[in-house]
């Protein structure tokens, strides 16, 4: 915990791109990386390409895995992000946006964590619950395919 206090504080990456990173639910960018191999590592920022490098090497690997399930697994993801993006920026809880949205929080925080991809009227309730103007339903058919 000090080395992702150390890492926010160094540097402007927010302690929650770190968590995330940590977590595995995002790729890192450099400069998320380069503020954890600068906490972490003695040698600072010289372990910057050894990350980086790294990093390339895992994304390569990734892209070759999963053949269709890959693309649906990014589209969950996609389309969570955008719906915890735009929860948060509406200064709702998880609970809340489960409330106006005629869904539970479980699926909520499932949709909002790449793991369950919603349906098309899932997306229509999101936008109706945010008083949004199709965002939803636009990125569900961009994504769908």
């Amino acid at each position: 915990m000090d080395a992702v206090v150390r890492a926010q504080r160094t540097s402007n990456v927010s302690r929650a791109a770190i968590f995330s990173a940590l977590a595995g639910k995002t790729l890192p960018s450099p400069e998320t990386l380069s503020a954890m191999v600068d906490a972490w590592s003695a040698e600072g920022s010289r372990d910057m390409r050894t990350w980086l490098e790294h990093r390339s090497r895992c994304e390569a690997r990734l892209a070759t895995v999963g053949g269709a399930g890959a693309g649906a697994k990014t589209a969950a993801l996609k389309f969570g992000q955008e719906l915890s993006r735009q929860r948060i920026r509406h200064k709702l809880t998880q609970a809340v946006m489960a409330e106006r949205a005629g869904t539970s929080a479980a699926r909520i925080s499932r949709i909002e964590n790449g793991i369950h991809f919603p349906s098309e009227t899932d997306a229509w309730r999101f936008d109706q619950a945010l008083g949004l103007q199709g965002i939803f339903v636009t990125l569900h058919r961009n994504l769908s395919g």
